[in-house]
């Protein structure tokens, strides 16, 4: 389904714009990624998008759930200095069992 906002009043442009806060990550289960090419890595990854976010200016059709913004709806959720107009909302995935991940681990730390 692809559903066009205007309104920056909008009820789901306004709970996607809590998502820059890390209290409201945590408490949905949910972030923002930006960039084509991190969208289309998750696609690939099968990571869980709740919601692909366009600039109206973008016609392509690349998920089910398909959102197209004006500029300024799309600039009041952006972080990017120069946005290319691509982003989703990306739900966290549950934690996995220990039990559930095998005999051989590698675990990295603080990587930046």
């Amino acid at each position: 389904m692809i559903e066009s906002i205007t309104s920056i009043d909008n009820k789901r442009i306004k709970e996607y714009r809590k998502l820059k806060q890390k209290k409201f990550r945590n408490k949905e289960r949910k972030y923002i990624i930006e960039s084509k090419k991190m969208v289309l890595e998750a696609i690939e990854l099968g990571a869980e998008i709740e919601t692909l976010i366009l600039h109206k200016s973008i016609e392509e059709r690349l998920f089910d759930n398909q959102v197209l913004v004006s500029h300024d709806i799309f600039n009041s959720l952006t972080s990017l200095e120069s946005p290319d107009g691509y982003m989703a909302i990306v739900k966290i995935p549950e934690k996995p069992n220990i039990n559930d991940i095998g005999d051989k681990v590698l675990v990295l730390d603080r990587i930046q």
